[in-house]
């Protein structure tokens, strides 16, 4: 929490950083950061240059780490979740993107029959939050 002058300090000289940090190895990477995107990658390959933009998007809420090498590889690495959790997707930014923000939401479960209705008011959880709040063409 940002509620004294040290942890506002602190927070500040966090963000006073590359976005990706290169690491030694996937154990370094989650020792040194409690939240970390893990990607094994080629220094310039397209699957870099995704790592990058995400990296730039999310350095205020996780640390993005790699290694270079020729894997291509990309893990979620959560000190509260334990095993580090694999990504399967495209390695592109907008794919890549998309899978962080979906493990950095925190949400109770999409209500069966979404959209719901309690009393006249929609049920809105973490997970539908950008898509129900979020419209740009609605006043909400």
């Amino acid at each position: 929490s940002l509620r004294t002058a040290k942890a506002m300090t602190d927070f500040v000289l966090a963000l006073d950083r590359d976005p990706m940090l290169e690491v030694k190895s996937q154990e370094e990477a989650a020792s040194s950061f409690n939240r970390a995107v893990y990607g094994t990658v080629k220094r310039g390959s397209p699957g870099y240059k995704a790592l990058e933009v995400v990296a730039a998007k999310h350095m205020d809420t996780v640390a993005v780490t790699f290694r270079e090498g020729a894997e291509n590889q990309v893990f979620y690495l959560d000190e509260a979740k334990g095993q580090p959790v694999a990504y399967n997707g495209q390695l592109d930014a907008e794919s890549l993107d998309q899978w962080v923000k979906e493990l950095l939401t925190k949400s109770e479960p999409i209500p069966e029959g979404h959209p719901v209705y309690i009393d006249g008011s929609l049920v809105v959880v973490g997970k539908t939050f950008e898509e129900v709040v979020s419209k740009k063409d609605q006043d909400v």
